[in-house]
């Protein structure tokens, strides 16, 4: 069985500690056996819906609540 593919969405890191905050959500991710997969910012819509449809699940550090 392949291990789940969970996207992270991202921005360009501002600094170190942003940076860092990013890779430990990676590991956290790899350490229950999932496959980590960054979102690079600025995707056209079209690759974006192409991404969503392989991925088993998708995570949103940080920030404010979204309005779903």
């Amino acid at each position: 069985m392949s291990p789940a593919l969970i996207g992270i969405t991202v921005s360009l890191p501002s600094d170190a500690k942003q940076a860092a905050a990013q890779a430990a959500y990676a590991r956290a991710i790899a350490a229950a056996g999932g496959l980590p997969v960054y979102l690079a910012p600025g995707l056209p819509d079209r690759r974006l819906r192409e991404l969503y449809e392989r991925l088993d699940g998708l995570l949103f550090p940080g920030g404010g609540d979204l309005d779903p």
